[in-house]
């Protein structure tokens, strides 16, 4: 290949052909495929490489610190997990299709974050535009807007995102001002976009001052779980009471109602 076909396929943004030119037209050589065969293939092959460094791309902007996936996940260290539902939830995008929430509840070292981690990437995999960011800095963020009246633009940012994993919600304890603007954040993308969180909430959180009781995760798949959860941690005064429909994942009995159980691995 000559140096100015090479700078005019890289204009073209055609960079798997550049670096496998030599094999591919060895390779039409020995099959002698139609013309129209071997520029679909050449296309094929070019399309592929895009898809893939655009993936890569989307889990760099992520910014998950320690990618995780469902196949490496300990089920069987988590005899009480319902894995046929969590794999059904997981292969499905359902969660992803209809705009639902996932909560995962469980005190540390029981997976919640792993897991929650495998649900981020396999949605960025499939196309979806997603965002790993630990509930202090959330906060923090949130907060800072406010102070140099970027909070409109921030929150265009979070809402842009077709799915969000907030981690460790509730570890530390809030403003006032802050909880209103994560509240607001939160409003804005129920039924719009897909939130996953994690939390210790119920579970012993050390410094969870929200003394929420209870959080209830309603059917469809905890389809509207997110506006319990919220509501019980922003009027901790009060009870979240079980209604008819309401599913518990693990099985537990209501006042421990939790994803996960309280097995560690």
């Amino acid at each position: 290949m000559d140096n100015t076909l090479k700078n005019q396929l890289q204009y073209l943004g055609f960079y798997t052909l550049v670096e496998n030119w030599d094999v591919i037209m060895k390779e039409a050589g020995h099959t002698s495929p139609s013309y129209h065969r071997f520029l679909t293939q050449i296309v094929e092959k070019e399309y592929t490489a895009k898809a893939e460094r655009a993936r890569l791309a989307r889990i760099k902007r992520a910014k998950i610190p320690e990618i995780f996936v469902m196949e490496t996940f300990p089920f069987h260290k988590q005899p009480r997990l319902k894995k046929k539902l969590v794999l059904e939830l997981y292969d499905s995008l359902i969660f992803m299709k209809e705009k639902q929430n996932l909560i995962f509840i469980g005190p540390t070292g029981c997976g919640k974050t792993g897991l929650a981690t495998a649900f981020l990437v396999h949605a960025i995999n499939q196309g979806f535009r997603g965002l790993f960011i630990d509930f202090s800095d959330l906060l923090d963020t949130l907060y800072q807007s406010r102070g140099d009246y970027s909070e409109g633009k921030l929150m265009k940012k979070y809402l842009a995102y077709d799915v969000i994993l907030i981690d460790e919600l509730g570890y530390i304890s809030s403003k006032k001002e802050q909880a209103s603007l994560f509240f607001d954040l939160m409003r804005h993308r129920h039924q719009c976009r897909t939130t996953i969180i994690t939390t210790q909430l119920l579970c012993g959180a050390p410094h969870n001052n929200c003394n929420a009781e209870f959080i209830v995760m309603r059917s469809s798949l905890f389809a509207n779980s997110a506006n319990v959860l919220f509501w019980s941690i922003l009027t901790p005064h009060k009870r979240a009471v079980p209604q008819r429909g309401d599913q518990f994942v693990c099985g537990l009995e209501p006042s421990r109602a939790q994803f996960w159980s309280y097995n560690r691995f």
